[in-house]
């Protein structure tokens, strides 16, 4: 019994060794600064703030990418979150006829549908308040 806990042992740290070869892309590309809403200077500040805090790691070219983003296999579910989060919506490609995009982020915000709670789980920092929640509605109000 104890041979096979240790055999177990063994291959799951070659098994893991061996996923540190696979790593997948993750890049910021560039983007034109008129199309980034995160860089538009008519953006209110305190909600460029709260976008950039809870909102811009997936949905941005901007990603801050922590330091367990390089240890497979959490590279892929963080490349995987990155790549659903952009392609639903990226401030960094803002639209020009944004107003149905900024009520959907009002929606999920007040739905308390994002930031996702698996996000929540290693940045607290994301964690929305009343005042932020209102100052993302107020904003999507706005045309």
């Amino acid at each position: 019994m104890k041979r096979l806990g240790v055999r177990a042992f063994v291959i799951s740290i070659v098994a893991l060794s061996a996923a540190q070869l696979v790593q997948p892309t993750m890049s910021n590309k560039r983007s034109a600064p008129s199309n980034n809403l995160l860089e538009n200077p008519n953006l209110d500040p305190q909600v460029r703030s709260i976008l950039l805090r809870a909102c811009a790691d997936c949905h941005s070219n901007q990603t801050r990418l922590p330091w367990y983003a390089q240890v497979s296999p959490i590279s892929w579910l963080i490349a995987g979150h990155m790549e659903r989060g952009r392609e639903k919506l990226n401030f960094s490609e803002w639209p020009r006829n944004s107003s149905n995009e900024k009520q959907d982020i009002a929606d999920s915000v007040d739905k308390s549908e994002m930031p996702l709670p698996s996000y929540l789980l290693l940045h607290s920092q994301a964690r929305l308040t009343l005042v932020d929640r209102k100052a993302i509605e107020h904003w999507a109000d706005s045309r």
